[in-house]
């Protein structure tokens, strides 16, 4: 194997672990816009009570 195929593979190694690095950080990103959507079906959730009459779609 020649030192110009090691590198290159050591290249690719390289950016492939950048790669899951952005992968993890949007993932991450993404459980907190989860997390934020359920605070706000629990704060939509605990407004209705079975009292109020339904309202009709747009």
């Amino acid at each position: 194997m020649k030192i110009e195929e090691v590198e290159a593979m050591q290249e690719l190694v390289r950016n492939m672990a950048g790669g899951f690095s952005v992968m993890v950080e949007a993932f991450q990103k993404t459980s907190e816009l989860f997390t934020t959507m359920d605070a706000w079906l629990e704060n939509a959730k605990a407004s209705i009570t079975d009292e109020q009459p339904e309202q009709e779609p747009l």
